[in-house]
């Protein structure tokens, strides 16, 4: 979701633009440069949002809105260009989503494999799909203009259903929990066995 996010709405759109509307490089440049601006407070505001009302509230509402920004900027390149700029920058705002990823990637891995667990899985599956999405989207954008939208829409609903099965907690609190448990029942065996144990 985050490669999707970062590389097709951020770094390919300028150009798909240019070459599938033929919309002035100038006016595309602006638009780019409004959409990463907001992008950079969008993600910020994103984090926060998910610290106060949780990571399946905010997904409910932040990658439909991605999906409706991401087909707006498209349709409205090839209908509107006059309104490149505000569909843009709207589109910048639901980008904010691609640090959904790498909050759910924090959580997902406890505190000893975290480093490890986040760097192992964020470089492999950015390197296959930082390979691969250019590549097919540029194909895909000539044959229907709409394309980088449906890629955007079909990965955000994946996003969708990843984030609602994950666990509602931090599997470094469940390991933390167990382990907690696990020590309560030791210590009280060992008092039952100590008062079984004692001298009337």
């Amino acid at each position: 979701m985050l490669t999707a996010i970062i590389v097709v709405v951020i770094l390919m759109t300028p150009s798909l633009l240019q070459d599938v509307f033929r919309l002035p490089p100038s006016s595309v440049q602006l638009a780019n440069l409004a959409g990463a601006a907001v992008l950079c407070f969008s993600t910020l505001a994103t984090a926060v949002a998910t610290d106060r009302f949780g990571f399946r509230r905010v997904t409910l509402m932040l990658l439909p809105f991605l999906a409706i920004a991401t087909y707006a900027l498209y349709m409205g390149a090839e209908r509107f260009p006059s309104l490149l700029l505000p569909l843009y920058t709207f589109a910048g705002v639901g980008a904010g989503a691609a640090v959904l990823a790498p909050l759910i990637m924090v959580r997902a891995f406890p505190p000893p494999v975290r480093f490890s667990g986040v760097s192992f899985s964020y470089n492999i599956s950015y390197a296959v799909f930082g390979g691969l999405t250019p590549v097919a989207v540029s194909w895909f954008a000539h044959l229907n203009p709409l394309s980088p939208a449906h890629y955007i829409t079909a990965v955000t609903a994946l996003g969708w259903v990843s984030i609602w099965k994950a666990p509602t907690t931090p599997l470094s609190e469940e390991i933390q929990r167990g382990s907690s448990i696990t020590s309560d029942d030791k210590n009280s065996h060992e008092t039952a066995q100590a008062e079984r144990s004692s001298p009337l």
